[in-house]
Parts: C-alpha cells; structure tokens; sequence
C-alpha cells in the first residue's frame, strides 16, 4: 500500500508539472500566459470592454466593502469572501484580446491585497481602505 501511494504522489507531481499554453496562479486561478508589454492602460484613451459577469463581481466586492462593520473581527470573514468573489471572476471570465490581458493585469495585483486582509488581526481598516481604492478604480479603465 505504501509503495502505491509513492507511485500515486509522483504521478500527481510529474503532473503537475507539465508545460502547456496555461499557467495557474494563486490557489487554482488559470489564464493564458500573456506577454508584460507595460502596465495596466487604457485602449486608445478608451475603456476596455469587460464582460458583464466581471463588472458584477467587482460590483459585489465593492457593496461587501461599503457594508463593513469597521470590526478587525470581521476582517478575516470580509477577506475570505472576497477572495471568493475574486475566484468568482476568474472562473466566469470569458473576456480575449487584450481586453482580457489588461483585466489580468488588473486583477493579479489585487490578490496579495485580498491575502493579507483574510490573514488580519488587528488594525484592518487601512487594508480595507486599499482595498476600496483599488476596486474603485476598475471603472477608471473598464466598463
């Protein structure tokens, strides 16, 4: 029984491990690899085009945020559901181009962000505030 289980583990490592036209970041998120031409910016002075079900998460975490309690308690459950709601978008994400480039490039640093406030303990209102700002800044480049 123990030399299946070794078997199983490395067949489930060498998976993992195969390359292909996908990379997985952050706890199961998948997007195309994409190549860093700069930052996030805008489509020719334009906002990009999203989809709708990407403006509707954004708008979820943005009402989850307006409706914190201030309490350091509630941090953590506030963090947990918007890291939810941030699966949520990658998973429902049907945007190409480079529309779908810059939303990532939107996205991916909003993460860590979403990370530590989940993890905090005391003082969290100032990981809430960036938080805000940052979400509050999606419809400067989308719409």
């Amino acid at each position: 029984m123990r030399i299946f289980s070794i078997i199983f583990a490395s067949t489930l490592v060498l998976a993992g491990c195969r390359q292909d036209s996908k990379v997985t970041h952050n706890e199961g998120i998948e997007h195309h690899q994409f190549h860093d031409e700069g930052g996030l910016q805008l489509d020719n002075g334009k906002k990009w085009q999203a989809n709708a079900e990407t403006t509707a998460g954004i708008q979820i975490m943005q009402e989850r945020i307006a409706n914190f309690s201030g309490n350091d308690v509630d941090a953590a459950a506030l963090g947990t559901a918007l890291l939810g709601d941030y699966q949520t978008i990658f998973d429902k994400c049907t945007m190409t181009g480079n529309a779908h480039v810059m939303l990532h490039k939107y996205l991916l640093p909003l993460k860590p962000h979403l990370d530590e406030l989940e993890a905090c303990k005391s003082s969290c209102a100032e990981h809430v505030v960036h938080v805000k700002e940052y979400l509050d800044n999606y419809s400067t480049y989308f719409e």
